[in-house]
């Protein structure tokens, strides 16, 4: 990866276009076909019976080319659940065209940046250890997959795998206590909930430690709460 980082540099402070990449991705040169490619992938996957899924948390998801691809994905049975602060041109459960796909904005506490993508990869559900995650510095706008120079970064390491995939994301997945959810009509509506199911994810952010630096050891020591409640929610 240390040589991508090396033609990253090279790009941003001269004018040799990046070639050969083997890690990393770059707008405007390849970050568009990674994405299609993980897409297609789930695509792919679905079509031959296995469990496909896609999570995404971004500040903005406007770029048409990816929201038909997102369309593509869900008429092919790809469960998809995006995290989207701020302004999302996809319309979700809409018949014959996003029945596959969620929606939701988290409000709270926190005003996050955080841009992560994450692909199940053929395995069986979400989360799981097999699955593609990146973080990245792009929103899925025009202007940051064309015109702009970005970056999406494949997380390896599987201390910081786990730490993104099972606990920001999921916890994303499961906040009940700030999330409004999108509907077909365009519209926000706030999910509403229970004491049972009343989950927060910024309350559950603030209250446990990260597992960065940890190391593998921390792997056999995670919090088993968020699991608890996927498996209780009939999830995956």
């Amino acid at each position: 990866m240390s040589s991508d980082v090396e033609k990253f540099f090279n790009y941003v402070t001269g004018y040799a276009k990046p070639k050969n990449l083997n890690k990393i991705s770059i707008s405007p040169v390849n970050m568009r076909q990674t994405l299609n490619e993980n897409i297609d992938a789930e695509i792919k996957n679905s079509k031959n019976g296995k469990f496909a899924a896609i999570w995404g948390k971004m500040n903005s998801l406007v770029d048409p080319e990816i929201i038909d691809k997102f369309y593509e994905a869900s008429n092919a049975g790809v469960k998809i659940h995006l995290f989207v602060r701020g302004v999302c041109c996809l319309r979700p459960g809409v018949k014959d065209r996003s029945e596959n796909i969620v929606v939701k904005s988290i409000i709270g506490r926190f005003l996050e940046h955080s841009r992560i993508y994450c692909f199940s990869n053929g395995s069986k559900k979400m989360p799981n250890r097999n699955a593609k995650v990146y973080i990245s510095s792009a929103d899925l706008m025009p202007r940051n997959l064309n015109r702009r120079v970005e970056l999406l970064v494949p997380i390896e390491n599987e201390t910081v795998h786990e730490q993104i995939l099972d606990q920001i994301m999921l916890a994303n997945y499961l906040d009940t206590n700030q999330s409004w959810e999108l509907n077909a009509d365009g519209n926000y509506k706030k999910i509403k909930y229970s004491k049972i199911d009343s989950f927060s994810a910024h309350e559950y952010f603030m209250n446990n430690p990260s597992l960065s630096g940890r190391g593998k050891a921390k792997l056999k020591m995670q919090p088993k709460q968020l699991h608890l409640r996927l498996i209780n929610s009939g999830s995956n």
